[in-house]
């Protein structure tokens, strides 16, 4: 497939979207040059129609577009050839985004020491869990603890304690009724994770006020980010905000539509508007922070799309935080560890039917070493 290139723009003409849907109904394999035939280089977007490839060359270097949005159900396999170019030659172009490797986030995370006690190795709280959704904070706050968080403590609906003490009796569970009960484990805590199944109660809308007010480190994610976005002066340098496109269109004011129509500007808006370091869940996890380059996930599978996925994700990040890990580098480590679990688990067991809960003994393994070697050798 060498039809059309990265100099496309606007919806393909009548006649060569004929051709893609022709070739596409074939069934035939289909090896892309640079980009599938359709693909916008910059976005990810079906401009119209798109080839779906089993393998994509990229030459001289990464399109952006292949790893974002609609792109990942075109590309296939994506490798790169640089066609031999000199060093000098790139360092004339300034890249746009950078994909993140495992191999080297890793290395952000410090190896203990054998002295090592729990105080070292910080305090995650996680505030959450209105009624009925207790589940959510019992995943992230395992998440936290399986990551290697010191101590992990949860602060939900009192209905929720006992749930929570029986799956996981290493988790401290406080039940939250009135916010005088939250103000210890607020000065406590190293590190909030603030969200999962929070709900917009008036009840969630006190524990959010009450947690922004403590300028600790934070991972907002789920109805935080909802009740953010009500109020949209909030700003931040000490937190992260993992929105999904939807939670992302409404911190934006705008619909999920234009929010996948570029994810790339998405993410940089956000950090911009929001501050801290934003990280835009979806196909293509992207993470921005002022003055880095923007990080591309080119890991996970759509096994991952089923309910509590974000849940863990925060406590990964959460936990990582808590270890002494910087802004960005926490989401960094977070999102490829949690990516490269549900490939993990998508091999060993299959896509269909992967939950949540599924992804913690890969993530384990992961940040223990043990699993990378061989998961990048078979990738």
């Amino acid at each position: 497939d060498a039809l059309l290139g990265t100099g496309l723009v606007g919806v393909i003409q009548p006649q060569f979207r004929a051709a893609i849907e022709a070739i596409n109904a074939s069934k035939i394999p289909v090896i892309a040059v640079d980009l599938p035939s359709g693909v916008d280089a910059d976005t990810g977007q079906v401009l119209g129609a798109a080839l779906r490839a089993e393998l994509t060359i990229s030459f001289i270097g990464h399109k952006i577009g292949l790893f974002v949005g609609e792109a990942h159900d075109c590309t296939g396999n994506v490798i790169c050839d640089d066609l031999d170019l000199s060093a000098k030659i790139f360092a004339q172009v300034k890249a746009s985004a950078q994909i993140l490797n495992l191999a080297e986030e890793i290395k952000s995370l410090p190896p203990r020491a054998r002295t090592a006690h729990k105080g070292n190795f910080g305090h995650v709280l996680v505030i959450g869990g209105d009624i009925g959704m207790g589940g959510a904070v019992r995943m992230a706050a395992e998440a936290a603890a399986r990551v290697g968080a010191g101590l992990v403590s949860v602060a939900t609906r009192s209905e929720h304690i006992s749930m929570i003490n029986t799956a996981r009796p290493e988790i401290m569970v406080h039940g939250i009724e009135e916010i005088g009960q939250l103000d210890l484990l607020l000065q406590k805590a190293s590190v909030i994770i603030l969200g999962p199944g929070l709900g917009t109660s008036d009840w969630g809308k006190m524990l959010f006020c009450a947690t922004l007010a403590t300028k600790k480190p934070l991972v907002v994610d789920a109805d935080a980010l909802n009740i953010l976005a009500s109020d949209r002066r909030q700003v931040c340098n000490n937190w992260i905000l993992t929105p999904h496109p939807g939670e992302a269109a409404r911190l934006l004011n705008t619909t999920t539509q234009a929010i996948q129509a570029n994810r790339l500007a998405a993410v940089q808006s956000l950090q911009q508007n929001f501050n801290g370091v934003c990280v835009l869940k979806g196909a293509g996890t992207l993470v921005a922070a002022s003055g880095a380059m923007v990080r591309v996930c080119d890991a996970g599978n759509p096994g991952m799309a089923s309910g509590g996925m974000g849940d863990i994700l925060s406590g990964i990040i959460g936990g990582l935080l808590a270890q002494g890990l910087s802004l960005f580098n926490a989401a960094n480590l977070g999102v490829l560890a949690h990516a490269t679990a549900g490939d993990l688990v998508a091999r060993e067991q299959g896509e269909r039917g992967m939950l949540a809960l599924d992804l913690l003994p890969m993530v384990r393994k992961i940040l223990n070493f043990d699993s990378y070697a061989s998961y990048n050798k078979n990738r």
